[in-house]
């Protein structure tokens, strides 16, 4: 895994572009059955954070995602 760039416990946000909302596992899953992919992860540190930013009154969440490709 440390060759793909993620490590265990990131979380993968999106497959092929960056979205402004996470993609469903279905998604997810779909664009992992092809390779070469380029994946957008978020750190597990990261993932906290933006969750602390987000706060109770507010509906976005935008995690800072880095760009990993898969061949």
């Amino acid at each position: 895994m440390d060759k793909a760039g993620i490590q265990l416990g990131d979380h993968l946000w999106s497959i092929g572009k960056v979205t402004t909302e996470q993609q469903e596992k279905k998604i997810l899953e779909a664009g992992l059955s092809s390779m070469p992919v380029t994946l957008f992860a978020v750190s597990p540190a990261e993932w906290t954070k933006a969750k602390i930013a987000r706060g109770p009154e507010s509906n976005t969440f935008q995690p800072k995602v880095r760009k990993v490709l898969v061949n």
